[in-house]
Formats: structure tokens, C-alpha cells, sequence
């Protein structure tokens, strides 16, 4: 059994694998709750990458519940040729999505478009290079935004499901917020999308993050994939090549 750890922004995702299959996962988590989960389990191997800056406190914890932990940074040895100019400054759950979709897509290369606390577009190219990407805020971000730097304006709770409806004119605060930020949103993935066909061509894109399934939704483009877990499928992959180059 072996355990890959998205610690995140805002939550933390935790997915036990075991022979190349993903036999649970639990998304959403605190710390508590996710030192709950793993008090109660001692895995073999257990791979994690974190956007804090707690990463070595998580590596003593973790040690108590697997044979060996492996950390992603920049410095490890990955599949893939990384020419980001500055990788140390890299948030290396851009690069755990990467392989999640090379895992999924051997063969095309792949935009990952993650919408979560930010929203990140990076590419994968058929000759498995990594040159960069873009980062932006976040959907709710956005709307916090609004609230705090102005004094007025009030903070807009809004979850995104199927069945609402985006209206271009809003005839209240309300409307006119939501208006704004869901539709500005999604006028900038849509515009930075059509931006990577015309100057790539084609790719798989993979969608993932909180707001991956407005996305799903609202793009066009064929083909796409809504995988939500992933950044840990990446980790999986990563774990399991870290692991061939030590037998």
C-alpha cells in the first residue's frame, strides 16, 4: 500500500493506492482530520508535496507511518525535462498535475488547467518538456477580492452547480458580483485556451481543482478530462518511478 498527500492552500487530499489502483481517497481535509486518517493506517511507501512552508514538520509526522517518505521538490528526479528557468520557486503540485495527466495521456501533450485557490495553466509537450505556465487568482479569491478592498461591496457566497445560471447583466449587487466574477473568469481560461490552440496546436487538457467542473462545463474544447484527483495520480506516478530507480 502505498499513500500520496496533496497538502494544498486551503485542504489537504490524502489517496491510498495499491497495485496501480486507487483504493481510497479523502479530499477536503484539515490537518486534524488528516492526521486522523493516517494514525490509523502504516503504509510501505508514502510520497507528498506541499505549497506551505511546513514541509519539514510534515516529514517528521509522516515517518512514523511508512517504511520510507518521499517529498517532491524540485530536486527530484522526474520523467519529464523541467525548464522552468526558476524551479526552486516552482509549486511542485503544478508539476505532480503533469505527470497525473502523462499518466492518463501517453502520448499528446497536455494542458493542465488547475482552478483552485489559483488557477494554473501549464504544458506538457510530446517530447515531455516543461517550459512553464501561467498563474491568476481564483475563483473565490475573486469574489473575496471585491470585498475586501472595497468597503461596500459585500462577499458573495456561490457554489457553483449544474443547473445556475450565469447572466451577463446583473440587476442587483449580487448578480452584478457574481455577473463579473464567474464571467470574467471564464472569459480569461477561455481566451488563454484559444491562445495555446493557436500557438500549440493540439493537447489533451485535463481539468482539475474545486472549480474544475464549472469549467468542464462551460469549455468547448474536445478533448477534455475532469479529473479532480489529479495531482495525486501525478504523485502515484512520481512515487513509483522514484521507487524503479532505487531497485
Amino acid at each position: 500500500m502505498n499513500l500520496a498527500i496533496d497538502i494544498g492552500n486551503s485542504f489537504i487530499k490524502i489517496a491510498f493506492f495499491r497495485n496501480n489502483q486507487l483504493v481510497a481517497l479523502h479530499e477536503e481535509l484539515s490537518e486534524i482530520d488528516a492526521q486522523r486518517i493516517l494514525n490509523q493506517h502504516f503504509v510501505e511507501n508514502i510520497i507528498f508535496c506541499t505549497v506551505r512552508q511546513n514541509a519539514e514538520t510534515w516529514k517528521v509526522k509522516l515517518a512514523s507511518h511508512a517504511c520510507k517518505v518521499f517529498q517532491l521538490t524540485y530536486q527530484t528526479p522526474l520523467p519529464i525535462h523541467n525548464h522552468y528557468q526558476t524551479p526552486h520557486t516552482l509549486g511542485m503540485d503544478r508539476i505532480a498535475a503533469l505527470l497525473g495527466a502523462r499518466y492518463f495521456d501517453k502520448q499528446n501533450a497536455c494542458l493542465v488547467i488547475d482552478s483552485g485557490t489559483c488557477i494554473t495553466y501549464d504544458l506538457l509537450t510530446t517530447e515531455n518538456v516543461f517550459s512553464g505556465g501561467a498563474i491568476s487568482l481564483g475563483l473565490q479569491m475573486r469574489f473575496k477580492a471585491l470585498a475586501h478592498f472595497t468597503q461596500k461591496l459585500p462577499l458573495i457566497a456561490w457554489n457553483f452547480s449544474s443547473q445556475n445560471s450565469i447572466d451577463l447583466i446583473g440587476r442587483n449587487t449580487h448578480d452584478a458580483i457574481k455577473s463579473g466574477v464567474v464571467n470574467g473568469y471564464l472569459a480569461e481560461v477561455k481566451g488563454i485556451l484559444e491562445r495555446y490552440q493557436k500557438e500549440y496546436g493540439f493537447f489533451s487538457l485535463f481539468l482539475c481543482g474545486g472549480d474544475a467542473p464549472l469549467l468542464m462545463q462551460q469549455l468547448d474544447y474536445q478533448p477534455k478530462y475532469l479529473k479532480k484527483d489529479l495531482l495525486l495520480w501525478g504523485l502515484h506516478a512520481i512515487l513509483t518511478y522514484q521507487l524503479s530507480l532505487s531497485q
